[in-house]
């Protein structure tokens, strides 16, 4: 593997040798920069292959507290969902799901061109372009199986916000030695460290709005219509924009099937 620049082989570093080395042998190439899309990941990649022609690919694994293995299985199996029906969505080039090769849950997928950075200004066209793209996603019949791709109820950011507020409560409602057992219990829940679990008890925004919201969405029965391809975490940052275009939809790591309004919603 070869290094452009010091802050490069710092990011390599950090991924670990052994997925980098799956990389090239799964792509026949050689990588030559890693640069993170965000703080946590996922990587982009450029790739040399031996003619020395080059190509960017993007490489996800799993995040402690954020993104487990099983969200990476999600996003492969979405992603050759959306290969066979046609979408507009990275395409999987190779996974490792059990990691016995990467040493880890892997995924690469191609690199699109397009920006996912906050738009300016929303106008019309935006969400017309915006629309006919979800529009293309939910056109397409599912049941939930593989069990990769469940049935989602609710948009996944409800389901784990309002898990952590009721956890919060519980923990806010604690002293001494029972803050300790919602903390080891919340960490057997959820799989977060110790640290992660203080940071979601003492950040998690309470209020009674926000409680009663949470609730009465729990009583709301689940819509009993034909299920679809869901993107399971639509908006704004996981769509490539080029102008008022919306050309990829992006990050299938929380899809599923359900009821179109779980996107829409």
């Amino acid at each position: 593997m070869q290094d452009e620049n010091l802050e490069t082989k710092e990011v390599a570093d950090g991924l670990g040798e052994e997925v980098l080395c799956w990389v090239e042998r799964v792509t026949e190439g050689t990588i030559c920069a890693v640069e993170p899309l965000n703080a946590r990941g996922p990587w982009r990649l450029r790739i040399d292959d031996r003619d020395g022609k080059s190509r960017a690919l993007v490489l996800r694994i799993p995040v402690p507290n954020w993104i487990g293995a099983g969200m990476i299985a999600t996003a492969a199996a979405a992603l050759q969902i959306a290969e066979d029906h046609g979408l507009s969505a990275p395409r999987l080039v190779a996974s490792d799901l059990d990691g016995r090769r990467a040493g880890v849950a892997a995924l690469l997928e191609t690199a699109l061109p397009g920006s996912s950075a906050p738009l300016p200004r929303i106008t019309d066209k935006h969400l017309q372009r915006a629309g006919a793209a979800i529009a293309k996603i939910h056109a397409i019949p599912l049941d939930p199986s593989p069990p990769e791709l469940p049935l989602r109820i609710r948009h996944t950011q409800v389901d784990d916000c309002a898990a952590e507020r009721r956890w919060a409560t519980l923990y806010q409602l604690c002293s001494g030695r029972e803050r300790d057992e919602v903390v080891d219990a919340f960490c057997r829940f959820s799989g977060s460290s110790v640290e992660g679990a203080h940071e979601t008890m003492s950040g998690a925004r309470l209020t009674p709005l926000l409680h009663l919201a949470d609730e009465r969405i729990r009583t709301m029965r689940v819509p009993d219509h034909e299920s679809v391809f869901l993107h399971g975490d639509l908006w704004w940052g996981n769509m490539l924009w080029e102008g008022s275009n919306c050309t990829v939809v992006i990050d299938w790591k929380t899809a599923g099937v359900g009821d179109p309004g779980v996107d829409l919603g």
